[in-house]
């Protein structure tokens, strides 16, 4: 038997529920690997509560009760730009409802014997996001490395500036990545936004060796969610200023952004702790004369809408997915109804890889072209270590696992989840051999849709439709803004959405005065 059917695998998030009828129980207890023997460990298993969200989906009827409370302003999703919006409002009387168990949305962290991890945003260079952890006392380090690259199961450091001139590619493909990158990093894009944004990135790329659009058919679903035929080609044409660490100032968390998520949550509650619902699934926002109703089912309640609470506001703020916007906003207009379902969504898998010893530490990031198991694995304790100490210490590789569309089906199914799992593994043992016999345990994160497509148009065309008010509902988050995925971004629609409220907020007041 090998060494790996002893591995500890705990899946979070999963979809499982996806494929439940409706009103199943999802906290179901631990259920072993396929691959794993009786006497094996058993991971853990927690699930997302989707239960209420997909009997709105499937039409079910229900009531809205009487408003239970009123406040002034209402936030519904607590991810960065749900937080983002609370933090912006001060003293203003809100609540903020969040259907999981724990905020945070996609950027979340844990820890592996003392290593911080990220399961999701790991990096960013916005002067805004650096400040706000300094004013929440949360460290954020300097990166101060070049992404590498694998070029047929070699790692090639540095990629990017002095490796493109030693990777195992014919000198025609090391000539087209440079000339990419010489030919865009200065380009003037915004000058061609309407155009360029309305053009498939692979327009851009048809006269490019194909080695190109195999490493952009994996770079792009792990920033902006799409792959070369889908992209927008001014998103595409971006990234040349910036990819593969080229950009200066990248600096990152010891958990990625996940600490910061936490400190936002900690200060919504300090507030006050009927600030914040957690557990609770919105499932209507309706206007209603001069308020705004909020209807959800509480924690405990899964599908069941019989049972659903109610609270009033005078303003509302969505921080959730179009996706989820577009089915429980009521009175959306047709056109915004179309922009919303026009939002395409990738499902994505982030595995973090915990290992007795070090595997890797030669940059802070690697790239992956396509097709492989992974876009790209990130060294965990990198901004701490930077490849130095011990080699004998713990250590932990972030492998992001972006997937296609018509793939979502594979984050249904658990144990197909360990099998992607272990076949990255045994990608991370063939490039640095010895891996799979120092991996301990495997902590996988699954999302069903958490990373919009930047199609072409959404910039110029689908995320402003989107994002429009209704009357006095406000909608905040990374798929009303387009572009590339990014914490920062998040943070920005957030804080926009809640000006937005406060505005509406103070010209009531002086009506009435």
């Amino acid at each position: 038997m090998h060494r790996r059917d002893f591995i500890k695998i705990v899946v979070s998030g999963s979809l499982a529920s996806l494929a439940c009828p409706r009103g199943r129980d999802s906290s179901r207890g631990a259920i072993a690997p396929a691959s794993a023997p009786a006497s094996g460990p058993s991971p853990a298993l927690s699930t997302e509560e989707n239960a209420a969200c997909h009997a709105v989906r499937d039409g079910t009827e229900f009531r809205l009760p009487r408003p239970s409370r009123h406040v002034a302003i209402a936030i519904v999703g607590a991810g960065p730009a749900g937080l983002a919006a609370a933090r912006a409002l001060g003293d203003r009387p809100y609540v903020l409802i969040e259907k999981e168990a724990q905020v945070g949305g996609n950027a979340t962290g844990g820890s592996w014997r003392g290593v911080g991890y990220s399961s999701g945003t790991s990096y960013s260079n916005d002067a805004d996001l650096m400040a706000l952890a300094a004013e929440m006392g949360v460290p954020l380090l300097p990166i101060d490395s070049v992404d590498g690259l694998i070029v047929r199961d070699i790692y090639v450091p540095e990629f990017f500036t002095r490796g493109v001139t030693r990777a195992p590619y014919p000198q025609h493909v090391r000539d087209a990545f440079r000339r990419f990158v010489d030919t865009y990093r200065h380009y003037d894009a915004d000058a061609e936004i309407e155009r360029l944004d309305n053009l498939p990135f692979a327009d851009i790329l048809k006269d490019y060796p194909r080695e190109i659009s195999d490493f952009f058919d994996s770079f792009g679903p792990n920033n902006w969610g799409a792959r070369v035929q889908d992209t927008s080609a001014y998103i595409g044409i971006g990234a040349a200023s910036w990819m593969g660490g080229l950009e200066p100032r990248r600096y990152t968390g010891e958990a990625g952004f996940g600490s910061l998520t936490r400190a936002l949550g900690t200060d919504v509650v300090k507030g006050g702790a009927d600030r914040l619902l957690t557990g609770a699934v919105v499932v209507r926002v309706q206007p209603d004369g001069g308020r705004v109703l909020v209807a959800y089912a509480p924690q405990g309640a899964a599908g069941d809408l019989s049972a659903l609470e109610c609270v009033s506001a005078d303003t509302v703020v969505v921080a959730a997915p179009k996706l989820i916007a577009r089915r429980i906003v009521a009175g959306l207009p047709p056109d915004q109804q179309a922009a919303m379902a026009a939002i395409r969504y990738a499902p994505y898998m982030v595995a973090n890889f915990c290992f007795d010893g070090v595997v890797h530490d030669g940059c802070f990031d690697t790239n992956v072209p396509a097709p492989d198991a992974m876009s790209d694995f990130v060294c965990a304790d990198w901004t701490k270590r930077r490849g130095s100490g011990p080699r004998d210490r713990p250590t932990v590789l972030t492998c992001y696992m972006p997937q296609k569309e018509e793939d979502r089906v594979l984050l249904l199914d658990e144990d197909e989840a360990r099998r992607m799992a272990l076949q990255a593994l045994a990608r991370l043992d063939r490039w640095f051999p010895g891996a799979a016999d120092k991996c301990r345990e495997i902590q996988v994160r699954l999302r069903g849709h958490p990373m919009y497509l930047s199609t072409c148009g959404m910039l110029t065309r689908t995320a402003p439709l989107a994002r429009r008010s209704l009357g006095a509902v406000h909608f905040a988050g990374t798929d009303g803004v387009g572009g590339v995925s990014e914490y920062a971004t998040a943070l920005s629609s957030g804080r926009e959405a809640a000006g937005l409220a406060l505005a509406a907020l103070d010209a009531a007041a002086r009506r009435r005065g």
